[in-house]
C-alpha cells in the first residue's frame, strides 16, 4: 500500500492537472483514486476493529473458563460427565439403580483431590460409552446441600462408609439394595514413580489404572449375572460351541484375541454396550482349544495379538490386527462401527437431575484484614477436627485414642479459646480420657459424647463453617488447612509462654504429627507431614518447636506455591514477607531468626487474635415452671 504522504502529493499533481485542462476526467481519476487508496484502508480499519472484538471476547470466554476451572466451590460440574450428588440425593441415585455407580468423595479444601480432579474428568470422557453400564459421580464432604443439609454429616463421616482419607472411591454394582453398603473401595495411593529424566514412569492413580480397577469391579459385579449381556471374561470353547448351535441372529460377532490379562478387549465390550446389532467377546491367545475351533469353523489363523474375527452368519467371515502405530481400541471400534446395522443405543435410564442454578453455590469472598488471626477460624478448625475427621473414624483404639486424647489434652491447656467454647472442650476430653486406652471408643459413643456436650448449660462450638482470614477467592481455596496451620501455631505460643525454658512446646508439635498422620483427611498430605517431620526429634524447646513449625510451614508454602491448590489471590510463599514484617529479614533477604520468633510470638499470641465475627452463645430456651 502505498503511503499516505505519496497518496496526498499524487492527489494533488492530479488535482493542479485537472485545474490546468479544466477537464472532467481529472474528477473521474480523483474519484478513482480515493476509491484505490481510501477503500482498502477502510477495509483494514473494519478487520482490525473485528479481531479486537474476538481477542476481547474471546479473552472474557477464557476467563470465565478459568473461574470454572477453579471450581467455583466445587471441582465437578454436569457438564464433565460427573453426577453431583449430595446428602439429598445420594441414597436415591446410588440404591436400586440399574446402572454401577463409581463415585468419588472428596473435600473442596483437600489439594490433592483438586490435582487429581483432572484425572477424573478424563475418565468420564474416556468411559462416556459405558453409561448403560456404569456412571461416575462425585461428593463433595465439604459441601451442603439447597437447604443447608452438611453432605459430611450425612454421608462421609458416618455410617456404612466413614471416608477417612480422601480422595477416596467407592463401587456400588447395579442393583444395590443393602442401605448399609457402603461399597468396593478404591484406595488412592498417590504413589509417584520419576524417572531420570524428571518425568512420571509409574503413577498408582492415572487415568488408566483408575480405570483398570473399575474394569475389574464391573467384571467382578457382573460375572454371576445371567442377564447381563455381555461378558469381560474370555471364552470358552464350550459357549462358542453353544453361540454356533444357536444360529444367526441378525448380529455382528466380533472375537478379540489377546493376553488374558489384557483390558483392551474389556474396554472395547464396555464400548460397544452402547450399540446394537452386534456382540463382542474376548479370547485368551493362550487358549489353544477356541483358537482350534475357530480354525476349523472358520479358517481363522492366529499370527498376533491384538487380532480381530468378525463374522455374522457363521460362515463367511473377515479379519484383521491392529497396527503398530495406531491405538488399538480406536482401531477395533473404527471397524467395528462400519459395520452394517450396527447403531447406537437410546439410553433407557436418565439420571434425575435438578436445575443447575439451584445446584450452583453462592459464594462472596468476606472482605477482612487478612493480617489478622481471627477466633472464629480456631473455633472451626476445633470443629471440624472433632465433629468431622474423628467422626470418619469407626473404631478410635490404640494409637489413634491416643492421638486424640493428646490432642483434647492440649487444647484443654493452651487453646485461648472463650469461656463457652472452653466448657465444650472440657465436656468433651473429660469423656474421653475417662476411657482407658485398652478399649475402642466407637463411632456411636463419640457421637454421644459430642451431643452431651452440646447440651452442657453454656458450652458451645460453633457449626458454622465461614472463614475469614482464612477464606479464599473461592470456597476450594484454603479454608480448614489454613485454619488448622493457625491453631497449632497459637497452641505453641502458648505452650511457650506457659515454660519459656521448658520443652512443653516440643509435646504439642508431636502430638500435632499424630493427628495429622492418623486423622488429617487427606492421604498425601498425611504421608508428606510424616516425611518433614522426620527429625522432629531434633527440636529442644518450645521456642525451638515454634521455628520449627514455622520452617515446615514455609516449606510447605513452596512446594506447593503456583500449583492448582494456590489460590491466584493469596499466592503461597516464603513468610512473612517484607511488609508483614520489615524486620524479620536482613540486608541479603535472609530470613533473622530471632525476629522471626519475636513476630510469631506477637502474632499469634491471645491478644492479637480477633473476636470479630464469633457466634455468640445463644441461650437456652427456658423451661415451664413447673421443670424449675
Amino acid at each position: 500500500m502505498i503511503s499516505t504522504y505519496r497518496y496526498c502529493a499524487f492527489r494533488l499533481s492530479v488535482r493542479e492537472w485537472h485545474s490546468d485542462s479544466n477537464s472532467r476526467t481529472g474528477d473521474h481519476m480523483i474519484i478513482i483514486i480515493d476509491i484505490l487508496f481510501i477503500f482498502p484502508v477502510y477495509v483494514v480499519m473494519v478487520l482490525r476493529t473485528v479481531v479486537v472484538v474476538i481477542f476481547v471476547f474471546v479473552s472474557v470466554v477464557l476467563c470465565e473458563d478459568a473461574k470454572k476451572d477453579r471450581g467455583e466451590g466445587v471441582h465437578y460440574s454436569i457438564h464433565d460427565g460427573i453426577e453431583m450428588l449430595d446428602a439429598e440425593n445420594f441414597r436415591s441415585t446410588i440404591y436400586e439403580s440399574p446402572v454401577a455407580w463409581f463415585v468419588k468423595f472428596y473435600s473442596r479444601w483437600c489439594g490433592h483431590c483438586k490435582t487429581f480432579a483432572p484425572t477424573y474428568k478424563a475418565l468420564a470422557k474416556d468411559i462416556a460409552g459405558w453409561q448403560s453400564v456404569v456412571r461416575l459421580a462425585a461428593v463433595d464432604c465439604g459441601g451442603k446441600t439447597i437447604e443447608g443439609e452438611d453432605n459430611g454429616k450425612k454421608i462421609c463421616y458416618t455410617k456404612p462408609f466413614f471416608i477417612s482419607g480422601m480422595p477416596d472411591f467407592r463401587f456400588f454394582p447395579a442393583n444395590t439394595t443393602d442401605p448399609e453398603y457402603k461399597g468396593e473401595r478404591r484406595k488412592y495411593e498417590g504413589r509417584k514413580v520419576y524417572g531420570s529424566d524428571g518425568k512420571i514412569r509409574e503413577d498408582s492413580d492415572s487415568m488408566e489404572k483408575v480405570r483398570e480397577s473399575l474394569i475389574d469391579f464391573i467384571q467382578e459385579a457382573y460375572a454371576k449375572n445371567k442377564n447381563v449381556q455381555f461378558s469381560l471374561g474370555t471364552l470358552k470353547k464350550k459357549k462358542l460351541e453353544n453361540l454356533l448351535k444357536v444360529g444367526p441372529d441378525g448380529n455382528h460377532y466380533a472375537f478379540i484375541i489377546e493376553p488374558k490379562s489384557s483390558y483392551l478387549g474389556r474396554q472395547v465390550i464396555l464400548d460397544m454396550t452402547s450399540f446394537s446389532g452386534i456382540k463382542v467377546y474376548r479370547v485368551a491367545k493362550t487358549n489353544r482349544k477356541v483358537l482350534g475351533f475357530l480354525n476349523e469353523t472358520f479358517g481363522f489363523e492366529f499370527v498376533t495379538s491384538p487380532s480381530v474375527l468378525m463374522t455374522r452368519d457363521f460362515v463367511s467371515h473377515s479379519s484383521f490386527t491392529c497396527p503398530e502405530d495406531e491405538d488399538p481400541r480406536e482401531f477395533i471400534l473404527a471397524k467395528l462401527l462400519l459395520l452394517p446395522d450396527v447403531s447406537k443405543r437410546r439410553q433407557q435410564w436418565v439420571v434425575e437431575r435438578r436445575n443447575e442454578t439451584e445446584i450452583q453455590e453462592k459464594y462472596v469472598m468476606p472482605d477482612v484484614d487478612r493480617s489478622k488471626v481471627y477466633m472464629h477460624d480456631l473455633e472451626v478448625a476445633i470443629h471440624y477436627i472433632l465433629r468431622k475427621e474423628v467422626s470418619s473414624i469407626q473404631y478410635i483404639r490404640g494409637r489413634h485414642l491416643q492421638a486424640l486424647k493428646e490432642f483434647l489434652t492440649n487444647l484443654i491447656r493452651y487453646f485461648p479459646g472463650r469461656p463457652c467454647v472452653m466448657k465444650y472442650l472440657d465436656r468433651v476430653n473429660k469423656s474421653v480420657q475417662e476411657i482407658l486406652i485398652t478399649r475402642t471408643l466407637v463411632w456411636g459413643i463419640w457421637q454421644e459424647i459430642l451431643e452431651h456436650a452440646d447440651e452442657v448449660d453454656g458450652a458451645f462450638l460453633t457449626k458454622n463453617e465461614t472463614y475469614y482470614g482464612c477464606s479464599g477467592s473461592t470456597p476450594d481455596y484454603r479454608g480448614f488447612p489454613c485454619s488448622v496451620w493457625q491453631l497449632y501455631h497459637v497452641l505453641l505460643n502458648q505452650a511457650y509462654k506457659y515454660d519459656i525454658d521448658g520443652d512443653w512446646g516440643v509435646n504439642v508439635l508431636i502430638s500435632m504429627k499424630d493427628y495429622i498422620t492418623r486423622y488429617f483427611t487427606c492421604y498425601e498430605c498425611r504421608g508428606h507431614w510424616a516425611a518433614a517431620t522426620k527429625n522432629i526429634e531434633d527440636v529442644l524447646d518450645s521456642k525451638d518447636a515454634i521455628l520449627y513449625l514455622w520452617s515446615k510451614h514455609n516449606s510447605v508454602n513452596e512446594r506447593l506455591s503456583g500449583g492448582k491448590t494456590d489460590d491466584p489471590l493469596f499466592p503461597k510463599g516464603r513468610w512473612p514477607d517484607s511488609d508483614t514484617c520489615p524486620s524479620c529479614r536482613d540486608e541479603y533477604d535472609q530470613f533473622e531468626d530471632e525476629k522471626v520468633f519475636e513476630f510469631l510470638v506477637d502474632r499469634y499470641s491471645p491478644n492479637s487474635i480477633s473476636e470479630d465475627f464469633v457466634e455468640e452463645l445463644k441461650p437456652s430456651p427456658a423451661r415451664p415452671d413447673d421443670e424449675l
